[in-house]
């Protein structure tokens, strides 16, 4: 078992975490840094965008998977690290991030291009779950699937607009299933523009 030391141990339970903690951390340099270690620095209150670069940059904490969902999610990530770690993300990370404001637009966005890239390999239960809180860039994918199951969650999504089913009825694509769920949801069928 690795022995780290006070502050690691003792985290961020001190009334006001401090500069000098985040500097006893990062005392060893960032080659000696663990998991847990890389982790605590990058929650860490004061952490700077030159520190996060340093974890980011490092081979061996890079190709942690926490380390690099933390970095992804993080605002103080560079944009050209966080964007190229999106691609080792996995499927409900992505889309749990690509709808989260404090991550940053442009990494929101390659996230989507991420999703749209991989979401014709998914399984009708991750389309069916990622259509009940998917971004707008998914959202108009899932409006065209043909399993219902997918469309009665999309119904769900609370990101789903009105203008987006008016267009989906117009285009003359929308199947008598989709019609069938539309016209008898609770919170759709009641918008006039709909029922026209």
């Amino acid at each position: 078992m690795v022995m780290r030391n006070n502050t690691l141990t003792r985290g961020f339970s001190a009334a006001k975490p401090s500069r000098e903690e985040l500097a006893e951390l990062l005392d060893r340099g960032v080659s000696a840094l663990t998991e847990d270690d890389a982790l605590s620095i990058i929650d860490h209150p004061f952490v700077t965008s030159a520190i996060i670069q340093k974890i980011a940059h490092d081979p061996r904490l890079s190709s942690l998977y926490s380390v690099r969902l933390k970095l992804v999610a993080h605002r103080r990530t560079p944009q050209m690290y966080a964007a190229k770690l999106v691609h080792y993300l996995h499927w409900p990370d992505l889309v749990r991030l690509s709808v989260d404001v404090m991550v940053p637009a442009p990494v929101r966005r390659a996230i989507d291009t991420q999703l749209l890239a991989r979401v014709t390999q998914l399984t009708l239960g991750e389309r069916i779950a990622a259509a009940r809180r998917c971004s707008q860039a998914l959202i108009k994918h899932f409006l065209f699937d043909p399993d219902p199951k997918v469309f009665a969650a999309l119904l769900v999504n609370q990101r789903l607009r009105e203008e987006e089913l008016l267009a989906l009825i117009a285009s003359g694509r929308a199947t008598r299933d989709q019609l069938s769920l539309l016209a008898n949801d609770i919170k759709w069928s009641f918008r006039y523009a709909i029922r026209r």
